[in-house]
C-alpha cells in the first residue's frame, strides 16, 4: 500500500507565525517613561527656542514699524508743505513705556479773551516785589481748561506778546494743583492757575519794563499788550488711527544719564513733560523740508530703544559689573558672572558676597544665595535702536552696542547708530 502525503502551505505559515509571535515582547514601563521624558525635554527646548525667536522677530517688526511711521510723517510734511509729526503715547500702566503712535499736525494758536501784564506780588499787598514784568493775567481765556486737557504744558508752551506781527515769543510756566506739573518757583497762592485765576508766568522778563511806577503791580497804565497767541500742543490728524506696537514690545522712554544704560536718548524738553492724569505724550514734528522742528530739534540725534516690556520694567543695564568675592552689594545692585552666561543678577537682599561664586541659576525668576546676598536671575532680550538725525530728518535702525568678550570695556549703547557701524564688524 502506498501512502500519500499532501503539503498545505497555509498550515506551515501559521506554525511559523506562531513561533515568531512567541519570540516578540513589548516595551517595559521604564523604557516608555524614558522615551516620554526625552520627548518632553526636547519639546521644552524647542518651545524655549521658538519663544526667543518670536520675541526677537517681534522687536525687529516693531523697529520696522516705528521707522516706517516716522518716515511716513516726514513724507506727509514734505507733500503737504506743512509740519507733520508723530505722537508717541505711553502705556496706561507704565508712563515710561510707549506702546502706540499716531500722526499729528500743528494746532491753531489760542487767542481767546484778553490779557494784561503785571509785576509779581507774592504776598498780595498791592506792592510789586520787583520791577521786572513776569505775570500774564487773562480774562475769559480758559487757560485752566487747556491745562487740564494737556494742550499747554508748563515750561514748554510758548506765548506771543502781543499777538500781532510785532509780537515776541516767550516760554511760559504756570502753577497747577497737579504736583506732577513743572510748577515755577514763585508763590503759589496768588498765581495758581484756576477757573477764577487765569495766570501764566513768563520764564524770562517781558522786553518792556512797563509804563507805571516800578512798585505798581499793573505794568502798563492805559495801554500795553492786550492780545496774545498761545501755542497749543499738536492735534491728531483727522481720521488718523493709533497704531499699536507688537504685543509685549515697547519703546523705552526711561531716559537716564547713565552712559552704560540702554535707555532711549531723548530731547531735553521731553524730560520736563509731566504725566498728570493723562498718558505721557511725546511729539516729534517734521518741517516741510523734512527736518525735525520744535523743542526736539536741538537734540541733534535722538535714539529710541525698542525692547520687551518686561525688560523695560526690570531696567536691565547695558553692562553690569563682574561678580567679586567678599564685596558689599546694595538692594537692586547688579552683577554678572565670569564668564558671562547671558543672564543678569539683581540683588534682592543687601549684604556681602561669599568667597567663591555661587552656582548661578539660568532660569528667569530663580534666586540664589551668595554669602548674605540673594540674587534674582533675569534674562535680557534683544534691543534695537531707531535713531533720528534732527538736522536732516534721516531715520535709521541699529542694534544696541553691548560688551563682548573681545570688547569688555563699558560700552556706548548708541555706537552703531553714531558711527554707522554694522554689528559684528
Amino acid at each position: 500500500m502506498r501512502l500519500t502525503f499532501s503539503f498545505h502551505p497555509t498550515c506551515s505559515r501559521t506554525r511559523h507565525a506562531r513561533r515568531r509571535s512567541v519570540g516578540r515582547r513589548g516595551f517595559t514601563l521604564i523604557e516608555l517613561l524614558v522615551v516620554v521624558g526625552i520627548l518632553l525635554l526636547l519639546a521644552g527646548m524647542t518651545i524655549a527656542a521658538v519663544n526667543f525667536s518670536l520675541n526677537a522677530e517681534k522687536i525687529r517688526a516693531g523697529s520696522r514699524q516705528v521707522q516706517s511711521f516716522l518716515e511716513g510723517a516726514r513724507d506727509r510734511a514734505i507733500h503737504a508743505k506743512e509740519p507733520r509729526g508723530v505722537r508717541f503715547l505711553s502705556d496706561t500702566t507704565n508712563p515710561h513705556a510707549c506702546t502706540s503712535m499716531v500722526y499729528i499736525a500743528p494746532s491753531e494758536p489760542w487767542k481767546q479773551g484778553t490779557i494784561r501784564l503785571e509785576r509779581q506780588d507774592a504776598n498780595s499787598d498791592g506792592v510789586a516785589d520787583s520791577a521786572i514784568v513776569l505775570i500774564v493775567r487773562g480774562a475769559g481765556t480758559d487757560w485752566d481748561l487747556l491745562s487740564s486737557n494737556g494742550q499747554i504744558v508748563s515750561g514748554v508752551t510758548r506765548i506771543k506778546l502781543p499777538g500781532d506781527q510785532d509780537g515776541v515769543w516767550y516760554t511760559v510756566s504756570f502753577i497747577d494743583a497737579d504736583p506732577n506739573q513743572n510748577n515755577p518757583p514763585v508763590a503759589a497762592a496768588p498765581y495758581e492757575l484756576s477757573v477764577a485765576n487765569q495766570v501764566l508766568i513768563l520764564t524770562i522778563p517781558y522786553r518792556d519794563p512797563g509804563t507805571s511806577a516800578t512798585n505798581q503791580v499793573v505794568a502798563f497804565q492805559g495801554g500795553g499788550p492786550s492780545t496774545y497767541l498761545l501755542e497749543l500742543a499738536p492735534s491728531e490728524l483727522p481720521n488718523a488711527e493709533r497704531v499699536e506696537l507688537p504685543r509685549g514690545i515697547v519703546l523705552d522712554f526711561d531716559d537716564e544719564d547713565d552712559p552704560n544704560s540702554p535707555h532711549s536718548d531723548l530731547p531735553f524738553a521731553w524730560h520736563e513733560l509731566p504725566t498728570g492724569e493723562h498718558p505721557l505724550r511725546l511729539d516729534l514734528m517734521f518741517s516741510p523740508r523734512g527736518t525735525v522742528i520744535g523743542p526736539a530739534a536741538s537734540k541733534g540725534l535722538i535714539h529710541f530703544v525698542l525692547l520687551r516690556a518686561e525688560d523695560a520694567d526690570n531696567e536691565l543695564p547695558a553692562d553690569a559689573p563682574r561678580w567679586q568675592p567678599t564685596t558689599s552689594y546694595a538692594v537692586d545692585g547688579w552683577t554678572v558672572p565670569t564668564p558671562r552666561n547671558g543672564y543678569y543678577y539683581r540683588a534682592t537682599t543687601a549684604g556681602s558676597s561669599g568667597g567663591a561664586p555661587p552656582t548661578w541659576p539660568t532660569a528667569t525668576g530663580a534666586t540664589v544665595s551668595d554669602g548674605s546676598v540673594t540674587w534674582l536671575c533675569l534674562e535680557s532680550g534683544d534691543k534695537l535702536l531707531v535713531s533720528v538725525f534732527t538736522q536732516t530728518g534721516q531715520i535709521s535702525s541699529h542694534p544696541v552696542y553691548e560688551t563682548t568678550p573681545a570688547d569688555p570695556v563699558a560700552p556706548d549703547p548708541y555706537r552703531y547708530a553714531v558711527r554707522g557701524e554694522v554689528a559684528g564688524q
